[in-house]
């Protein structure tokens, strides 16, 4: 999903003009360049537009430039919204952001707004963590695994619960709005909270959300969906979400640490 209309991971999109004369692209893929006092990593792909983000965790600005736009066109794209890069910069350093706890037992991990206690047994021949019946978590690490090891146990375990109470929310959602995802994913993402490839009817959510409370899977897996019937975050776009879920703006504020208007 594009995060255009989300300050925290927006994307600023502009048709490229003509440049004058032949001025030719750098032949590099990918390169930086300076923008005042910001670092840009851009990168030259086929596309038709401009798109500039930033890295949530550490605030890194990217642009995504046409191949054979010219640099100076680029330059001119990243100096007007210098002021959006400050604020968003600053508003990524206020946002806590919740992340698998170290490895100590009794500890806790947040999933969908619980806080489940962290049991870790060790023994075995490789890492697993699984959720058990009396709403723990259960790590069993090998004697000499390194926390790396029980680390990813823990994210790959959250990922496969993510994914599977997004799948007994997405049929409500499907009935709301007449419309149906032929594949649900998760996987970690950088800019985004999830995207839609509407062509394939297939929604892709962030690993993320584990963490967050079940109201925000619900907001996301709405508007992935509401992708399938309006491409773009325009008025009939909004006026669909405000239809089946009148809270959304509160939530989109509150998931990307804003404070209400």
């Amino acid at each position: 999903m594009d995060f255009s209309s989300l300050p925290l991971f927006a994307f600023f999109k502009a048709k490229p003009q003509a440049p004058a004369g032949r001025s030719r692209a750098p032949r590099a893929t990918g390169y930086t360049l300076t923008v005042e006092e910001f670092t840009v990593d851009v990168r030259r792909k086929p596309v038709r537009t401009l798109r500039l983000s930033l890295r949530p965790a550490d605030g890194a600005v990217r642009v995504s430039a046409p191949l054979r736009l010219s640099e100076k066109a680029v330059r001119a794209f990243v100096a007007s919204h210098v002021d959006w890069i400050r604020a968003q910069r600053a508003r990524l350093a206020r946002v806590e952001r919740p992340k698998v706890p170290a490895l100590l037992d009794g500890s806790s991990v947040a999933f969908l707004g619980r806080a489940l206690p962290l049991n870790i047994v060790r023994g075995g021949q490789r890492a697993l963590a699984r959720f058990e019946a009396d709403g723990t978590l259960l790590l069993r690490l090998p004697e000499q695994a390194p926390p790396a090891h029980g680390d990813l146990a823990l994210r790959r375990c959250l990922a496969r619960e993510l994914l599977g109470a997004a799948r007994l929310r997405l049929p409500r959602w499907e009935s709301a709005l007449g419309v149906r995802c032929t594949r649900l994913k998760v996987r970690p993402m950088r800019s985004r909270w999830g995207s839609c490839a509407t062509t394939r009817g297939v929604i892709t959510l962030s690993t993320e959300l584990a963490h967050r409370d079940p109201a925000f899977l619900d907001y996301i897996l709405l508007h992935e969906l509401a992708h399938l019937l309006e491409a773009n975050h325009g008025p009939r776009f909004k006026a669909l979400l405000d239809r089946h879920l009148p809270d959304w703006r509160a939530l989109r504020r509150s998931l990307n640490g804003r404070n209400p208007d």
